[in-house]
């Protein structure tokens, strides 16, 4: 229990990989309810799943739109990779 918010339910989803469509789709659906969509974006590359490249990713001009908008995005991959290349990338605002 938090503070007197007794009868609160807190519920996380995380959507995963940035997939552009499902990352547009979410805020859009998470935006009329007045939540904030937790994405977790595939910022280093494509993962050899043959899979995974059937979709369009989306990028960090999209992603820092979702920022913009309240969301929150956060890259991931490899961690070295992720943090030298995407740091400077995702704008912290």
């Amino acid at each position: 229990m938090i503070g007197d918010s007794a009868g609160v339910h807190v519920v996380t989803l995380s959507f995963d990989d940035g997939f552009e469509r499902s990352s547009i789709r979410t805020a859009e659906i998470f935006e009329r309810y007045g939540l904030v969509a937790e994405l977790n974006v595939l910022a280093t590359g494509e993962p050899d799943e043959e899979w995974h490249r059937e979709w369009r990713k989306g990028d960090f001009s999209l992603w820092n739109e979702l920022k913009r908008r309240g969301h929150h995005v956060m890259p991931h991959g490899t961690v070295t990779r992720t943090r030298r290349n995407c740091r400077s990338r995702m704008h912290s605002g």
